[in-house]
C-alpha cells in the first residue's frame, strides 16, 4: 500500500504532502494490514522532509536528483543558444497587450537553452502561447506543447511531460523543434 502512495502521488508531482501520502496508502491498504504496520513501513521510506511551510512536504531521492540535473541543465544553457525565432511576430490576427508584447520579444529572442515564463491564471499567458507558436511556426518550426500533469493536458492538443520522457517517437518528432511545457 505504501509503494503504490509513493507510485500514484509521484507520479503527477514532485512533491506531496505527508500526510496526503500516508492517507493514500491507508485507504489502499489491504483490510488485513494494521494502520500501525502501514505507518511502520512509511516511516521506513527513505523520503526527503521538508517542514519549513508549516505542513511536511515529502519527495524521493531520486525525483530530488532529476530535479537538480534539470536545473543544471538550465543553467548551463544560459546565453549558449542562438535566438530560434529573433524580431519573429504572429499574425496580426493576435491581440497582445504591451506586457503580451515585451515577453514575446523576450521569448523570441532568448539565447537561453530554457527560457520560463511565469504569470497568475487570467493574465494572458495563453494568449502568449499562441502569438509565441505563430511566430516561431513562421520561421519554419513547430512548437509541440506539454503539460506537467493529465489534469492539465487541454482536450487533447497537449501530451504529459511523463509521456514524453517514455516516448521515443515523441522525443524524434521533437528534435530540431521548439518544447512548450505550460
Amino acid at each position: 500500500a505504501v509503494m503504490f502512495a509513493v507510485e500514484q502521488s509521484f507520479e503527477h508531482d514532485s512533491v506531496v504532502s505527508e500526510h496526503r501520502l500516508l492517507g493514500i496508502a491507508l485507504q489502499n491498504a489491504s483490510p488485513k494490514t494494521s494502520p500501525v504496520s502501514v505507518h511502520r513501513a512509511f516511516e521506513e521510506l527513505d523520503l526527503v522532509r521538508d517542514d519549513s511551510s508549516g505542513r511536511t512536504l515529502v519527495t524521493t531521492r531520486e525525483i530530488l536528483r532529476e530535479e537538480q540535473r534539470m536545473i543544471a541543465f538550465a543553467k548551463e544553457g544560459r546565453g549558449k543558444c542562438v535566438p530560434f525565432a529573433m524580431n519573429a511576430r504572429p499574425n496580426g490576427e493576435i491581440r497582445l497587450t504591451d506586457r503580451q508584447e515585451k515577453a514575446l520579444t523576450e521569448l523570441v529572442g532568448s539565447y537561453d537553452r530554457v527560457t520560463i515564463l511565469r504569470g497568475a491564471g487570467g493574465v494572458g499567458k495563453s494568449t502568449l502561447m499562441q502569438a509565441f507558436q505563430s511566430a516561431v511556426e513562421k520561421r519554419g518550426q513547430q512548437v509541440f506543447a506539454y503539460t506537467p500533469t493529465n489534469s492539465s493536458a487541454n482536450g487533447g492538443n497537449s501530451h504529459t511531460v511523463a509521456r514524453l520522457l517514455i516516448d521515443q517517437a515523441m522525443q524524434k518528432e521533437l528534435k530540431g523543434q521548439v518544447l512548450w511545457i505550460d
